[in-house]
């Protein structure tokens, strides 16, 4: 920074630029910046479609399966969250087009229940194929065609309609006191395309798990992932434009948070701050002049004054100057989620108390989190949940099996009112009344 003149005065200057100039338009994109609950709602909504599409690839890529062939799976066995193990399951990816429907077979089933299921491509079920929704046809052929397809359908086929050119079907039979009858009727349902749909491949997705979730890599193709299905709920423009607005901030790496070490470029210089000069009896002292330019940046983006020590190294003060955003972030954990906003008395001494133990409360959850790190998650501070061994002879409480009370050491045992002389009665818990000298309280 040898020779630079730099304007340390406009650090305390605020100038609104020309409308049409790029800093106008750099402001005006940040206060359209997305606060928390849309970037949350925008997550949850992507999710559920990033779900499907992972599911998708995952059954394909199961020996023997493909689209528009039904899978068997065996009786009482189902890979899925919270399965009904009493019933045989089959599913399978339906694929049409515009001039090829697909036909699916129901057989009758007397006696025990059954359903097939079709949901679209977001999860959302478009029709349950049996009894109850189809009184008048109940079994037998049912045409699966695209969004506005003209294409002819069997003239005994119930014509359904699907959202989109592809759909899951996940059928029920249940098992009863026959299995194998039951998996005589399963494997009645056939499905059959009436020609050869042209199939869109699947939608690309990163790997994830249900407990390592994907990150902000989400957004960055909510193009090819909104424009791979149509959704038809009520409320899918307004999410879409909230996707859309998140995935423009996304491809700031500036938004971005990484698990990684990041890096850019800093300068320090030490100077006499000059603001005001006139109001005071003396020139004001020396301070450092920290300057943030990443590499990727035509200009310095940022500036921080700091009253460090003169011997202060150029990693202390860049440290001092980025522990702001974890001082933000801790402020506002403690304001949603331990209650520091939530004093509404008058006096100091209540807000200290309060504060205190907010502040307690938010140290302590935050060293069982460093505490219950796992190093094989690979993330900082990963929570990781750590269930207590229950006792061998714990017994839950109310559990008939539960040995009578000891009444004087159950300090939760409510003790019924004497009735004929309303007096108490002389076995009480163990915090007895009357014993306490206190005479006041805090909150």
């Amino acid at each position: 920074m040898t020779g630079t003149h730099l304007p340390v005065d406009c650090l305390h200057r605020v100038y609104w630029p020309d409308a049409d100039s790029p800093l106008a338009a750099l402001l005006i994109a940040r206060l359209r910046q997305p606060d928390k609950q849309t970037v949350t709602d925008a997550y949850v909504y992507l999710l559920g479609r990033a779900i499907a599409i992972r599911q998708e690839h995952n059954d394909l890529n199961e020996p023997g399966v493909a689209y528009n062939v039904i899978k068997y799976n065996p009786a009482g066995s189902a890979d899925f969250v919270n399965p009904n193990l009493d019933v045989a399951y089959l599913e399978a990816w339906i694929a049409v087009d515009d001039q090829t429907p697909v036909l699916l077979e129901v057989p009758q089933v007397r006696g025990r229940y059954y359903t097939a299921q079709i949901l679209d491509e977001w999860g959302e079920v478009i029709t349950n194929i049996n009894e109850r929704k189809y009184p008048s046809h109940p079994f037998g052929k049912f045409a699966l065609v695209a969004p506005g397809s003209q294409a002819q359908v069997p003239a005994d086929a119930v014509r359904i309609e699907l959202h989109s050119r592809k759909a899951k079907l996940l059928g029920r039979v249940e098992l009863k006191t026959d299995p194998i009858g039951a998996m005589t009727l399963q494997k009645q349902f056939k499905l059959t395309p009436l020609g050869k749909p042209v199939i869109q491949a699947a939608a690309p997705m990163a790997s994830f798990g249900n407990k390592e979730l994907i990150g902000v890599e989400r957004f960055d193709d909510v193009e090819a992932v909104l424009g791979s299905a149509l959704d038809v709920s009520a409320i899918a423009a307004q999410m879409q434009a909230k996707i859309r607005d998140v995935a423009q901030q996304a491809r700031d790496p500036r938004q971005r948070a990484s698990n990684t070490e990041l890096c850019s470029r800093f300068s320090a210089v030490r100077v006499r701050p000059a603001h005001r000069d006139n109001w005071g009896p003396q020139m004001r002292a020396h301070e450092w002049l920290l300057i943030e330019w990443p590499e990727n940046e035509s200009e310095p983006t940022k500036y921080f004054l700091s009253t460090a020590p003169s011997e202060a190294t150029l990693e202390q003060l860049v440290f001092v100057a980025k522990m702001r955003w974890r001082i933000e972030r801790d402020y506002q954990d403690l304001k949603q989620e331990f209650g520091l906003g939530h004093y509404e008395g008058r006096g100091w001494r209540g807000f200290q108390h309060h504060a205190t133990l907010s502040i307690a409360a938010y140290g302590f959850l935050t060293a069982q989190r460093l505490k219950a790190g796992s190093d094989a998650s690979g993330k900082k501070n990963f929570i990781q949940c750590q269930v207590p061994n229950v006792p061998e002879n714990y017994v839950p409480r109310g559990s008939p099996a539960r040995a009578a009370s000891r009444v004087r050491l159950d300090n939760d045992l409510t003790l019924a009112p004497e009735r004929r002389t309303r007096q108490r009665s002389g076995l009480l818990p163990s915090l007895q009344l009357g014993k306490s000298t206190a005479d006041f309280m805090t909150q």
